[in-house]
């Protein structure tokens, strides 16, 4: 039998406004804003994932506003991330008078192919940035060089989008991994991954699930690998048995699996 301790209501009471009198105690106020920062921040949109393949310079830029212009300023930014070494990021400096200003990132060392690195850049606070604004005063990217190379294309149809569409197929060595870039569902979306023998055999990760970037209303769907997908060698065509579903909603079982013909 499960037991239970009951506190009395007068000693529930006293033991409340002890707790509340200790936590007062403790209570220290948050650092205020600064009435002379800068206040600046980053543009919006600018976080993300950004690959390169292996003939490209790896550079970046990107723009901050600040809303306070009075003065030249250059903004102490601080990074951290993976391999730190591996890049430069130009000072950031605001001219007299001036809202916007750019920094460039550029990836001087060497990093490994297929390996993503992650950084953050942050403006310091509260000389440079508000503590509590509403504007972005950090910013998560990363980067990655990627060996995919184009090694066919063809038409890609599916039931649940119109279709056919023209798309081309990439191969990565490093991976051994096979990839449909983003195209298929005819907006933006994961890229369609999976590993194929050259034969008949086409296989995915496990527990692997692709975001199509459509929104049904009740959420976005996904497309999630089954177990029945193939390579005719006769009919040069790929056949992805996916299910398209939007996750903890459910799923939409009437339509046919996925297919990818190449061109001869």
């Amino acid at each position: 039998m499960k037991n239970t301790r009951y506190i009395p209501l007068a000693a529930a009471v006293a033991l409340s406004a002890f707790a509340v009198s200790c936590n007062m105690d403790d209570y220290e106020k948050g650092q205020g804003e600064s009435a002379d920062s800068y206040d600046i921040y980053f543009d919006a949109g600018q976080s993300g994932q950004y690959a390169f393949d292996l003939t490209e310079d790896i550079e970046l830029t990107f723009t901050l506003t600040r809303n306070n212009t009075s003065g030249e300023v250059i903004v102490p930014l601080e990074i951290e991330g993976d391999n730190i070494q591996a890049i430069n990021i130009t000072p950031l400096l605001f001219l007299d008078g001036k809202s916007t200003a750019e920094i460039t990132v550029n990836v001087v060392g060497d990093i490994g192919i297929q390996t993503e690195y992650e950084y953050v850049i942050t403006i310091p606070a509260p000389e440079y940035s508000l503590i509590y604004g509403l504007n972005e005063t950090s910013l998560t990217f990363s980067v990655i060089r990627e060996d995919y190379e184009v090694c066919g294309s063809g038409r890609y149809t599916n039931a649940f989008w119109t279709g056919p569409v023209s798309v081309d197929l990439e191969y990565s060595e490093v991976l051994d991994m096979y990839r449909i870039k983003g195209d298929m569902w005819q907006q933006p979306c994961d890229d369609l991954l999976f590993k194929w023998d050259g034969q008949e055999n086409v296989t995915f990760e496990d527990g692997v699930s692709f975001d199509t970037g459509f929104d049904f209303g009740e959420g976005l769907i996904y497309a999630t690998p089954e177990d029945a997908s193939k390579y005719d060698p006769a009919t040069r065509t790929f056949t992805f048995d996916l299910y398209y579903n939007i996750p903890g909603v459910g799923g939409f079982p009437q339509f046919d699996s996925d297919t990818f013909t190449l061109n001869r």
